[in-house]
């Protein structure tokens, strides 16, 4: 016998083995992706799912965001600028005139008004003439004054105006006479 024979028989055999083995490893292989498909078994799930989505359904999307962008902007309050503020200013302005003349012609009319309810006797009558002496016009007492009271001393609230400017202090009656006049600018005591 031929000795090249068994080693033709080895050969055969390993290549029978390797080919056997690729085989195996190759089923392997189909096994595993056909787990991984089994879900996709039809052909219509395996086209839509390889199918790129179409562009216009993409843009589609993207135009209603932005649709729904544009109408929450449009909801929201435009923001205030300072030219939205110039003719609030103005009109606070013009209040302010207002105010401060409407407040100048309450101070008269309750001055003219207190004058002509009280006589000028008693004491209020006297606290307004020494006021006026000193140069304050409008005199206006805060509190009822009461002929007689026991006190000593009493002090009185009193507003009166003078060169325009108001002042409010305090007047002290002794005895029935003013002993002293505590007056000061309104810008003073409220500052």
């Amino acid at each position: 016998m031929d000795s090249g024979l068994p080693l033709a028989f080895v050969a055969l055999a390993t290549a029978f083995a390797l080919a056997l083995g690729l085989f195996a490893l190759a089923l392997r292989r189909v096994a595993a992706l056909s787990r991984r498909f089994e879900g996709l078994s039809r052909e219509e799930q395996v086209a839509a799912l390889v199918k790129p989505l179409d562009a216009g359904d993409r843009l589609r999307t993207l135009d209603e965001q932005l649709r729904a962008l544009k109408d929450d902007l449009a909801r929201r309050p435009k923001p205030v600028e300072a030219a939205d503020l110039a003719p609030l200013v103005d009109r606070l302005a013009r209040l302010e005139v207002i105010l401060g003349d409407l407040r100048i012609r309450i101070d008269e009319q309750r001055a003219r008004t207190e004058y002509t309810e009280h006589d000028e006797g008693g004491l209020p009558g006297r606290m307004r003439k020494t006021l006026e002496q000193s140069g304050f016009e409008m005199v206006h007492v805060l509190s009822d004054v009461v002929e007689g009271a026991n006190a000593e001393e009493l002090r009185i609230p009193v507003e009166a105006k003078r060169g325009g400017m108001i002042y409010k202090g305090t007047v002290t009656v002794s005895d029935g006479r003013v002993t002293e006049v505590a007056l000061k600018p309104a810008t003073e005591v409220f500052p």
